[in-house]
This record gives structure tokens, C-alpha cells and sequence, in this order.
């Protein structure tokens, strides 16, 4: 139907006319629609030993394994973009454990490598959205929320791997993987029959491959296993590796911060078993007669419950003198069929009898910041307000990862330098006797809870120690991380 002499399709042209038409205009020197090409050489160059052999990888499964700030990034950003360079019109998918961690962390960290090589969002790529018309492409799906379009005509998937199920009829041509140790084993056995994309099978550009960036996982069997596998090529990569493009100092303070286990495994790059028995560098060393000083700088440390398994509060001082930093478990209360009110009611009678004058923090558990259905206050609620005569301050963080927690505390007991930072008194039998008996499950995930009596005093001391000396401070950005 026309209206005064002029097609509906001259009105309302498709998206395909449209990309005609762009075209068109190309050809007659109108546009300019050639894609910048990668500058590769420029992150290339400064490639440390390890991450050019990753590179240069043809094994169908190449895995980086590298301690924090070896370069994995750069090595996964460049390998990508390589790929979707060199296959043009290929499809391939880019996955982070979760959802949250591809958008938080992955995609702007390789929008970072791309920026380098000269590559940029909106000119050269685009995410989340239809390609610009003038590039002639056409979309690769009507919903464009998770894909990346590539100026050149390749499409890459970006999405969290908690949604593997939804990749099972994709044909793709690679995968790149970050931070592998907490992938679903299900999740890369799905991502592997995936590797039959049709560019790859056509044009053989390059082979097959999934790569794999990662931290050495706490649980190393399945990497132990993988190693005898023709299919897979596994480079160990640490941080010292890539010392020179980290901050003076940077790779020291882990040192400090790490016990003897983690730093092997988040530093140097190792596969490391970490054992059954959780505090490993917990011993009688740092069993002491711990008194208690009136005017010290105080911290109460809580793990709250709610059942028949014990409320646990300790007391920790600080009894540094110079340089030499100390601090000391010198009473611990713990007890079963109780609540935070009746445990604040003992403390308050302690401090007083102690007649303590010194600064107060309250500190612990986070989940003690919500309020329970049968109380009007929260935990802390509680607390500051039995314990206001001591004027507390409150120091809490949310828990990201138990192992997190665990590793604050077993550095402080010892760290990779050997320093022994953390006492108990030797009269808190309950928290020695958690330190010595609570073990990981078989699964490596979390802390055995069998025993109702276990884990409570020990957890409420690690709380102190993750909020106030952290070990999972973020990765420092560097240039090749």
C-alpha cells in the first residue's frame, strides 16, 4: 500500500534495508566501516614468561593458575579478544562463577585489557544492545541483555555460569572461564560439549579451546586429576611473576597478612591440600597466661545462636608493646540455653568487678544486625544498650566466604613469616578445645557442624579477626594482572 506515491517500506524500512542501505554507503566511500584492529602487541610486549605460554597454547583445555596479580586477567581479556578477532563471526562465551561476579568484577576488569589494546565500547563493540546500523550487522538474538557484538561481526555470550542449564543446545566456538576454582564441575563438563561452534569447523582458525583463569581452588583434586589429561595443559603462575607491575611492597604485605598455607596458594600459585583439622596454625604456642588489663583496648567478639548450641562471647585485648603486635584471649563466656541479654548481664558484672576504663569495641557475627521475629532489638541493639556505661563502638562486616574468615584467623595465630600475632589464655578450655577439633567437611565447603557443641567459640574469634584484619582484601588493579 502506498501513501501519496511513497512504500510503506520506504516509510518503515526493516532492519535489514537499513543495514543495506549502510553498506551501500561504504562502498561508495560515504563511511568509513572497518574496524579498528587490536594493537595485541601492546599488552604482548609486557607478557611475563608464563602468561606468553598460556597464549601460545593450541590444548583443546589451557588453565591458568596464578596467584592474585599474576596476570590472569590480561591473559583472559587478550585471549578473548584474539579469538573473536581471528574468527570473524564466531560465537564464543565468556563465564564468571556467578552472575554478579562477571558483572562486578570480570567485564570491567577485560573492558580494561580491551581499552589497552585499543579497543573501545560503543566504536567497537557494543553490550547489551542492538550493533549500531552503520555496522551492518545484524543482532545476534532480539534480547541483547547478556551478548557482546563485535564491530567485525563476532558475538561473544556473557553470563555467570550458575545458569549453565541454558547453554546446553549452544554451538560455540571457545570459552573463556574466570576464576575457575569456583565454577560448578557439572557447569565446565557442559561448557566443554559446548565446543562446536560453526566458524571454528569452517575455517578452522584456531582449535576448540576452553581456557580457564583461576586462584588455585581450596580443594585441588579435580586440577591433580586433570593434569594427566592429553587434552589439558596446566601453567602455574605466581605473583612474583609479575612483580613488575606491582606496587612496591604489595606481594610483602601478603605476606603478613597470610598464614604459611594461603600465601602458598594465593601468592605462589600452588595446588595445596589444605587438611581436615581447620586451625592448623593454632598450637600450643600460642597458649599463654593472659591477664587481664584494666585500661587495654578491648574487643567483645560474639557468635549468636538461637537453639540448643552455645552463645559464645571472648574477650580479646590488645597487648602490643612497640612494634611487637599482640593480642590475647584473656576470657571467654561461653554457655548453652542462653541469650544475649542474660550473657550481657555476666559481662557487665566482669567488666565492673575488673573496674575497666579502656575503649570498648563490639564486634562479631553479622547476622546479630537483624532483628529477630520475637524481639524488638537486634543483637548488637542489645548489647550497646546493657553495655552503655562502657560507651562500645561496633565494628561488623558481612561474611563473604567461611575461608575468608578461617584464613584471618589462622594468619594471625601464624603467618608466612612465622609471626605469631594471637594468644589464648590457657583457662579457655572451650575455645582451645574448638581449636583443636573443628575440621572442614569431607566436601572442603564449610565447617562440620556435627557436634551442636563445636565451632562457636572459634567462630566468634575468627569474626574478630576478619573485621579487623582482613585477608580478602580486593586484588590490587594492576597493569597485568
Amino acid at each position: 500500500m502506498a501513501h501519496y506515491g511513497i512504500t510503506r517500506e520506504a516509510l518503515y524500512p526493516s532492519y535489514e534495508r537499513l543495514i543495506a542501505i549502510a553498506l551501500e554507503r561504504e562502498r561508495r566511500g560515504a563511511v568509513n566501516l572497518a574496524p579498528h584492529e587490536p594493537k595485541f602487541d601492546t599488552v604482548f610486549q609486557g607478557f611475563h614468561e608464563k602468561q606468553r605460554r598460556i597464549m601460545e597454547s593450541l590444548k583443546r583445555s589451557p588453565f591458568f593458575i596464578g596467584g592474585v596479580g599474576s596476570g590472569k586477567t590480561y591473559v583472559l581479556g587478550s585471549w578473548a579478544l584474539k579469538k573473536a578477532w581471528y574468527g570473524k563471526g564466531s560465537l564464543g562465551l565468556i563465564a564468571a562463577p556467578v552472575s554478579d561476579t562477571l558483572n562486578n568484577s570480570t567485564i570491567p576488569a577485560l573492558q580494561e585489557v580491551w581499552y589497552q589494546m585499543g579497543i573501545e565500547e560503543g566504536r567497537d563493540y557494543v553490550i547489551g544492545k542492538r550493533p549500531p546500523i552503520a555496522w551492518g550487522l545484524k543482532p545476534y538474538t532480539h534480547r541483547n541483555t547478556k551478548v557482546l557484538t563485535w564491530r567485525w561481526g563476532s558475538y561473544t555470550i556473557l553470563d555467570g555460569a550458575d545458569n549453565y542449564h541454558k547453554h546446553r543446545g549452544t554451538e560455540l566456538d571457545y570459552v573463556g572461564i574466570d576464576e575457575y576454582r569456583d565454577l560448578k564441575p557439572e557447569a565446565y563438563d557442559v561448557f566443554v560439549g559446548r565446543l562446536r561452534g560453526k566458524v571454528v569447523k569452517r575455517d578452522r582458525p584456531y582449535p576448540y579451546q576452553i581456557l580457564a583463569v583461576s586462584t588455585p581452588p581450596d580443594a585441588p583434586q579435580v586440577l591433580e586429576e586433570m593434569q594427566n589429561d592429553k587434552n589439558v595443559e596446566i601453567i602455574f603462575g605466581s605473583s612474583y611473576d609479575n612483580a613488575h607491575n606491582l606496587p612496591e611492597g604489595y606481594i610483602e604485605s601478603l605476606k603478613e597478612r597470610y598464614d604459611e598455607k594461603k600465601f602458598r596458594r594465593e601468592v605462589l600459585g600452588e595446588l595445596v591440600r589444605s587438611g581436615a583439622v581447620v586451625y592448623y596454625s593454632f598450637t600450643p604456642d600460642n597458649v599463654a597466661e593472659c591477664h587481664f588489663d584494666k585500661t587495654a583496648r578491648t574487643w567483645l567478639t560474639w557468635d549468636f545462636n538461637y537453639s540448643e548450641s552455645p552463645l559464645a562471647c571472648l574477650i580479646v585485648q590488645d597487648k602490643t608493646r612497640g612494634s611487637q603486635q599482640r593480642f590475647e584471649v584473656v576470657k571467654e563466656f561461653v554457655f548453652a540455653n542462653t541469650n544475649t541479654e542474660e550473657m550481657c548481664r555476666a559481662l557487665l558484672t566482669y567488666l565492673t568487678e575488673q573496674q575497666y576504663t579502656g575503649t570498648l569495641t563490639v564486634t562479631g557475627d553479622y547476622a546479630g544486625t537483624r532483628r529477630e521475629s520475637n524481639s524488638s532489638f537486634t543483637d548488637y541493639q542489645i548489647i550497646e544498650n546493657m553495655l552503655k556505661q562502657f560507651n562500645p563502638r561496633r565494628l561488623t562486616r558481612p561474611t563473604k566466604a567461611i575461608k575468608d574468615r578461617v584464613a584471618s584467623l589462622t594468619a594471625m595465630f601464624c603467618n608466612a613469616e612465622g609471626k605469631r600475632r594471637l594468644f589464648v589464655d590457657a583457662k579457655c578450655k572451650a575455645l582451645i578445645g574448638d581449636l583443636n577439633k573443628v575440621t572442614w567437611k569431607q566436601s572442603g565447603e564449610g565447617l562440620e557442624s556435627k557436634d551442636k557443641l563445636l565451632t562457636h567459640a572459634s567462630d566468634a574469634l575468627s569474626y574478630f579477626t576478619y573485621n579487623e584484619f582482613p585477608a580478602d582484601r580486593p586484588e590490587v588493579t594492576t597493569r597485568h594482572r
